[in-house]
């Protein structure tokens, strides 16, 4: 899929809140991307502290979406 290319290209220059959004969109359209999704989750872990209920609940929301463990992006907060 074209999306995911671009925006895997975008990766490592995005903001935490711009992968979540990236996660968002993936998530809605029900398109797994394992790349984006491995990214998310990296760095999801390594800002939990930093980010807010939202940006968590979106992102807990948009792996379930697409089948994605969340198990590990939880395990810094519980």
């Amino acid at each position: 899929m074209a999306l995911a290319r671009v925006t895997e290209m975008c990766i490592g220059d995005a903001k935490p809140q711009e992968l979540v959004n990236a996660a968002w969109a993936f998530g809605t359209l029900g398109w797994p991307d394992e790349l984006l999704f491995g990214f998310v989750a990296r760095v999801m872990r390594l800002c939990v502290g930093h980010s807010n209920a939202q940006n968590l609940a979106n992102t807990v929301w948009a792996f379930s979406m697409v089948g994605e463990p969340v198990a590990a992006l939880l395990d810094p907060i519980i």
